[in-house]
Parts: structure tokens; sequence; C-alpha cells
């Protein structure tokens, strides 16, 4: 759907679910409603509260996030007092990373080692110090740990030298702006008409979402007494 397609059927919809005794929605009240419709459907997608659920479970939910996956290959290290153990490196993920769905290290080594790839496994604090001691479940030839830390960066504990960090991830896509905003208007830092980034199929989700969230806003707003 095209930005003008957006703006026209919010319009229906959201007129035809409220007998058209809500007031009108300006295009900067449903570029907002329309961002937060497309970014809680993202959340919904990947973040089902049943973790052994991938979000390519199906080839809607794939085509849905296609456009937000990014790879990136991570070479330069962050330095840090605050490392865990002696064989931790930090690395800074990018700010609109917002869910890392495969990740890996090359690693460097004199020997037969040298440019092979290890699986990273995320783990809570909690689960390190349990597995600190465990050389089954520690960082070994196979896997290399990661806990997150503050300011997007995460620290990797690798029994190897590490070259290169390697991620995918799904970013956060750009607000669905309907038309330039002017003044100090701005969404998620954007002012410019911006259309949406995600595949068509899930357009009309998003939309149908926005007008929810519209419905919820109009009810939840104080009728003024006659």
């Amino acid at each position: 759907m095209t930005n003008l397609e957006f703006s026209r059927e919010f319009d229906i919809l959201y007129n035809n679910i409220m007998s058209n005794s809500a007031p009108g929605l300006t295009e900067y009240d449903k570029s907002v409603l329309l961002t937060q419709a497309q970014e809680s459907l993202i959340k919904m997608l990947y973040g089902n509260s049943d973790s052994s659920i991938s979000f390519e479970i199906d080839e809607k939910t794939r085509k849905s996030l296609d456009e937000l996956v990014n790879s990136l290959s991570i070479t330069n290290q962050v330095s840090s007092n605050m490392l865990l153990t002696d064989h931790s490196v930090v690395y800074q993920i990018p700010e609109n990373a917002w869910f890392v769905i495969f990740e890996e290290v090359i690693i460097s080594s004199n020997d037969c080692n040298n440019g092979k790839r290890i699986l990273v496994v995320p783990v809570t604090h909690d689960e390190f110090y349990k597995i600190n001691e465990n050389p089954f479940r520690n960082a070994n030839d196979r896997r290399c740990l990661r806990l997150n830390q503050s300011f997007r960066c995460v620290e990797l504990i690798c029994k190897y030298d590490i070259s290169s960090y390697f991620i995918r991830y799904i970013k956060r896509p750009s607000p669905i702006i309907l038309t330039d905003l002017i003044g100090d208007l701005s969404i998620n830092g954007y002012s410019a008409e911006t259309e949406c980034e995600l595949n068509e199929v899930v357009h009309r989700d998003i939309l149908n979402l926005a007008i929810q969230l519209a419905k919820q806003i109009s009810f939840a707003m104080p009728t003024s007494n006659k």
C-alpha cells in the first residue's frame, strides 16, 4: 500500500467503526498510530512468548519480516575494564538492531582452527555463573557465550581469540509517515514522508491494528459536557 492508500483506507475504516462520531485525525495522528501498529506487529511476530517458535515458522511470517533482516560483520572491539573473564571481549551492535536471529564468531589461532566459525550462544548472567566451571556447557571448541551489557554492547566469552563477530538481526523499521511533518513534529527522529518497509502481505494487518489503537484512544477520551 502507498501512503495515500494507507491514509484513505484509515479514514474509511476509522469512520466506519466510530460511526463518524469521533474527532477527525490528522496525518500526523495517523502516522503515529500506524508506526505504533507496525512496531507492535513486529514484536508479536518475533517476540512470541514461546521461545521455541521461530518467526520463520510459516511463509507469511517469513515474508512479513524479510525486509527487516540485516547482516553485519563487526571487527572493532570495544575497550572495557568490566569483563567477567580473561577470555572476554566486547562488541557494540547497531542501534537499530532489535532482535538478533543468528550470530557466530570467526576465530584467530596459530593452529588449524584459524578462521574457524563458532556459533555464539546467548546466556543470562545467572546461567553463566552456573555453567562457568562446566567444560561441556561453558565456552569451548564449538560455542562462544554472549552476555548483554549496557549501551548496546555484548560481552563475548570465547576459548580463542576472535577476529570478527557476525550477526544477522531484525532491525527496527523506519516509521510510517504519511506526509512531510512540519515544525518540530517527528516520529522516531524522522520527519520526512516515509513509506512502510514491511512486505505488503502485512500492510492491512498494520492498518487494522492501527484502527484498533485509534478506537481505544477515542473511547478513552473524556466527552465534553453539553
